[in-house]
């Protein structure tokens, strides 16, 4: 179990996060020793009709849908139908069209190194007609370049996937999947279309012109792609259902006593298959590996356009989070729950690391901590104020909490720090990009003055990105 302060913090810096980038809600559910510990959610699911974010909620999964839709896959692969270095053309009635030199295998599908570029499917109104999965792969399937040469995120390769399901099995891949792996994971409020119980439960969608500081747009659901929806990131689901899926990750294909799948295909979900260059990160089967205090941690996240945004972790220790949100957006909370071992070190050298720093040492709430006064931006050179950047003793909170070297990076108008080892002070260079530009009438750089972090979060250099 986690301790109540691990979980106060947690709940803190939700909070936070929502209240510095005005989201509306989000729901998260934390993962022990094969368990749900703790879920909560936070906001508005629907903010004009002021229904509250819980745990039910349900939210659109986005690419969080490829695990779920993969486990259905290599299910097909134990029976004997298929093996991982199959040419997926073997077993397609409609075909991958410009290959380059060798075909490329249904692994390749799995790790986005097909040699097909990335491509986003089409959106559809719910009363309108969109493509089959048939048709929509006989125009989108195309490689530009030879499989394995580069990693490019590919949802039409899971296109083929489900496609290749329903080739296998016999039935759609959302019929499939649903009887096959939602059913025996006891996901109940999960589905592939939006059935009326769906839509009760439901987040609602927004969209924003800009910044947080601009209004929420409500946006009504669409149709992903084709019919049955895209196997890519169709799935509607809950942060409990969800967890149900980390669990069985967890607990090496078995979920309550009933197989899933394999031990032994479980650890070649998770094992390197395609390392990123020279780096010990890359891909699994579907998922992100990368390597987090020396150990191994699994991830993936998605995300629609104008409506939710989903993530999950697999990280060392035993433990795992499922976080949704909407609007779709990024929350910089990367691995908000305490890693490691029951005894540590998780809480101190993982979990602390995405709090804003010393928010807890100068006693300040931290969503007044993030708060932005859009009258302190940096305009014509004017220099946003130090909000706490020394603790209530006057020392730098640099030396307080060990910081990994995060990359510096400006995310919708925050700049994200590359800080040094713990206590390590950085001299400002020529190249600083926490300083930031004004310009003159003619659009000349002019001074650069020096911009500050109020608080902000860091990010761990080194793991993947979708």
């Amino acid at each position: 179990m986690l301790d109540n302060e691990v979980l106060e913090d947690v709940e803190r810096f939700v909070e936070a996060e929502l209240a510095c980038r005005k989201h509306p809600g989000s729901s998260l559910s934390v993962i022990r020793g094969g368990e749900v510990v703790w879920a909560k959610g936070f906001g508005y699911a629907d903010v004009d009709e002021k229904v509250r974010a819980k745990p039910e909620t349900v939210y659109r999964c986005a690419s969080v849908t490829k695990p779920v839709v993969t486990v259905g896959l290599l299910q097909l692969m134990e029976k004997g139908k298929f093996d991982l270095d199959d040419e997926v053309n073997s077993h397609l009635d409609v075909k991958i069209r410009g290959v380059q030199g060798e075909e490329p295998t249904i692994r390749d599908l799995l790790t986005h190194r097909s040699g097909m570029p990335t491509r986003v499917p089409p959106i559809y109104l719910l009363d309108e007609e969109p493509l089959t999965m048939r048709g929509y792969i006989e125009s989108a399937a195309w490689a530009v370049r030879p499989r394995g040469e580069k990693w490019a995120y590919c949802n039409t390769a899971y296109m083929i996937v489900g496609y290749l399901i329903e080739l296998f099995s016999g039935v759609t891949y959302d019929r499939y999947v649903a009887e096959n792996v939602l059913e025996p994971l006891e996901m109940s409020s999960s589905a592939f279309t939006l059935t009326p119980e769906i839509r009760g439960n439901l987040a609602q969608g927004y969209k924003r012109a800009g910044g947080p500081e601009n209004a929420l747009i409500p946006v009504s659901p669409y149709l992903l792609g084709t019919m049955p929806e895209d196997p890519a990131g169709s799935l509607y689901s809950t942060v409990l259902d969800l967890a149900n899926l980390v669990i069985m990750n967890m607990g090496g294909g078995r979920f309550k006593g009933r197989c899933i799948l394999k031990e032994e295909t479980v650890k070649e979900m998770h094992r390197l298959q395609a390392p990123s260059g020279n780096s010990r990160s890359g891909m699994g089967l579907t998922w992100f590996y990368s390597i987090h205090d020396g150990h191994i941690m699994l991830s993936h996240t998605g995300g629609l356009p104008d409506l939710h945004q989903q993530r999950l972790l697999l990280p060392p220790g035993g433990g795992g989070s499922v976080l949704a949100q909407q609007p779709s957006g990024r929350l910089g909370m990367e691995a908000p729950v305490a890693n490691g071992s029951e005894d540590g070190p998780g809480r101190e050298t993982c979990f602390r690391r995405w709090l804003p720093v010393g928010s807890r040492e100068l006693g300040q709430d931290m969503r007044s901590l993030r708060r932005r006064d859009p009258s302190k931006r940096v305009e014509g050179g004017e220099r946003v104020p130090d909000h706490g950047q020394r603790g209530a003793s006057g020392e730098s909170r640099r030396r307080e909490i060990p910081c990994p070297r995060a990359v510096r990076r400006r995310v919708r108008g925050y700049v994200r720090v590359r800080r040094g080892r713990a206590g390590e002070e950085r001299k400002p260079r020529d190249d600083d990009t926490s300083q930031i530009h004004s310009r003159d009438a003619q659009g000349r750089p002019g001074p650069r003055p020096e911009r500050r972090v109020e608080g902000r979060v860091l990010r761990l250099v080194g793991f993947p990105r979708r």
